[in-house]
């Protein structure tokens, strides 16, 4: 299934409701409609990781007392492989580097948003790619144990 057949969910990191809504409407204007829930602290982001399930974390840089990097650091360390973009300020290129380096899979201006809407398809499809691929080497897997079992549980081989 590529995401033009659902609808993702998107877990937007964002202090203010309407600059959430501003860089969600720009997604639903390109195509790209979406469930979303906003958090702005660490307890809520850890909480809707959980309940929600995001397919995508999308981060304003500038979030008082919970930044993208402090989402990023949660999310390693919840094991999660969700695609994370950061839209921010602009930034120096150290800063945008670091972010990368943290895992994030993009990192936009928001002089730049306009190409948000293709680095969100980009992501949400390199996800489900991966997911893909864990599934199927999950599979695999499966049955090779399956086969080694019963190899291993008769007599005549």
């Amino acid at each position: 299934m590529t995401f033009s057949d659902k609808i993702p969910r998107i877990l937007v990191v964002e202090a203010v409701e309407a600059d959430a809504e501003a860089v969600l409407c720009l997604l639903r204007g390109s195509g790209l409609h979406n469930e979303k829930k906003r958090v702005a602290t660490r307890k809520n982001f850890v909480t809707e990781m959980a309940n929600f399930s995001p397919d995508l974390i999308l981060s304003n840089s500038s979030v008082p007392r919970f930044s993208a990097f402090d989402a990023l650091r949660v999310l390693k360390d919840s094991a999660r492989d969700t695609p994370f973009i950061l839209y921010a300020d602009p930034v120096g290129e150290e800063v945008a580097v670091e972010c990368m380096k943290e895992g994030a899979f993009d990192c936009i201006l928001k002089s730049s948003l306009a190409r948000l809407p293709v680095s969100v398809q980009n992501a949400l499809e390199a996800g489900e790619a991966r997911r893909s691929r864990e599934q199927a080497v999950r599979s695999l897997r499966e049955s090779e144990e399956k086969f080694r079992s019963m190899v291993e549980s008769t007599n005549e081989w």
